[in-house]
């Protein structure tokens, strides 16, 4: 069972499918920037945070519990893209969102990993 701390974080050693950088492209319409955001995908939702948080999550394997943001993946499509300047990318698209999310990994077979796993919780 996950384990809450005193300063708002949560213990998620036990029950985490993947983390890991992956860059993000803005949410503002007809941006091009993209920021490395680092990532943690459990039960369903992918939150990001700013990579400095990655750091703190390997040493201690606790996340904070307010991250930047929030994605729900249950029904979402979840495709392999290929973008200028970012060529393993990951598009996650559902009716709900206002704009599609686009993540971009650093290889291909790290894009694979998070495909299968991102696909699987979309199924949740």
């Amino acid at each position: 069972m996950s384990e809450m701390r005193e300063n708002g974080v949560r213990d998620v050693a036990s029950n985490l499918q993947m983390y890991g950088v992956l860059a993000k492209k803005s949410f503002t319409h007809n941006s091009n920037k993209w920021a490395k955001r680092f990532f943690v995908l459990k039960d369903g939702f992918l939150f990001y945070y700013a990579d400095s948080e990655r750091k703190d999550f390997e040493r201690h394997q606790v996340f904070n519990m307010h991250p930047k943001g929030v994605i729900p993946l249950g029904n979402c499509n979840i495709e392999p893209s290929t973008e200028p300047g970012h060529p393993f990318s990951i598009i996650i698209r559902n009716d709900t969102f206002s704009m599609d999310v686009m993540l971009a990994a650093e290889s291909d077979y790290t894009r694979e990993k998070w495909l299968t796993l991102l696909k699987r919780s979309s199924l949740v």
